[in-house]
């Protein structure tokens, strides 16, 4: 008799969760390589971000719009599929460790 959440084996399980991390991940990619649009999106919002990050961490100056050139430069232009798999992996860690602390909260404060 077999106990636990698997009707299957783990293998299937972990086939499963590499499947479900490869369309996530390359879901993006796939997605600025088909439409010009998106990437024109995604080009946009990820010079924004790093030129936020770069302000952030570096201070507001010429210094910061030389190194945010620059990697815009790199990241946005040059290499938008890298980018693009680092901006989905990034959210979707981001997601499941915020959704473990909404659980572990919901759980030991009694309401779970």
């Amino acid at each position: 008799m077999r106990r636990g959440f698997l009707p299957a084996s783990p293998a299937l399980a972990l086939i499963l969760l590499l499947v479900t991390l490869g369309i996530f991940i390359l879901g993006p990619v796939i997605a600025i390589h088909i439409s010009p649009e998106i990437r024109l999106i995604f080009q946009f919002i990820a010079a924004i971000t790093i030129y936020n990050w770069i302000k952030n961490t570096v201070g507001p100056g010429v210094l910061s719009l030389v190194i945010s050139g620059i990697l815009i430069y790199i990241f946005v232009i040059m290499l938008p599929g890298l980018t693009a798999a680092l901006w989905a992996t990034y959210y979707i860690v981001g997601l499941g460790i915020a959704s473990m602390f909404i659980w572990g909260f919901t759980l030991f404060s009694g309401r779970g």
